[in-house]
């Protein structure tokens, strides 16, 4: 029960997060995505299942939100926090570098691939996508340790690190 209310609790937090709080940080139009972090936090901290379950939740939220094909964030999320997932154990989570790095690979990732995906399913171009992936990956990337360090604590105040 107190691991559904902890999960219930902070997909709403990340929410009102991720909707209210990144227009005032956003940089050229572009905003992080806590979603994502938070998503490689807890691949790499619990593992494949934990990876699969909230990428294919913080997926369908993207969807909600995005103007790409309905369905696709939820695909490509699951993939990334299966396959993050698989270093659970492997990795130094801890890494501050680590932390960068996977969350800088995976922002690429999944800006890459819902481009393609809007691009050959919708026929969409959404045109100068060159500058604002790598802007978003670096974004993202950058603020993985704070979002780390706070999921940490988040996790230690609901007794949920163990």
């Amino acid at each position: 029960m107190r691991k559904a209310l902890f999960y219930a609790v902070t997909a709403v937090l990340l929410l009102i997060l991720q909707s209210v709080f990144v227009k005032f940080i956003e940089i050229r139009g572009v905003m992080p995505d806590f979603f994502l972090t938070v998503l490689v936090y807890l691949s790499l901290m619990r593992g494949e299942f934990y990876g699969m379950n909230f990428g294919f939740f913080s997926g369908l939220v993207a969807d909600v939100f995005s103007a790409g094909p309905f369905g696709a964030g939820a695909l490509v999320r699951t993939i990334m926090g299966y396959v993050t997932g698989l270093f659970h154990r492997k990795l130094d989570a801890g890494n501050r570098v680590t932390q960068f790095g996977l969350v800088l690979f995976f922002a690429f990732f999944d800006y890459w691939v819902m481009y393609l995906m809007r691009l050959f399913l919708k026929g969409e171009d959404a045109g100068g996508f060159l500058l604002p992936s790598f802007i978003y990956a670096l974004y993202c990337g950058m603020l993985a340790p704070f979002v780390f360090t706070l999921f940490s604590a988040w996790e230690r105040l609901w007794r949920m690190d163990g």
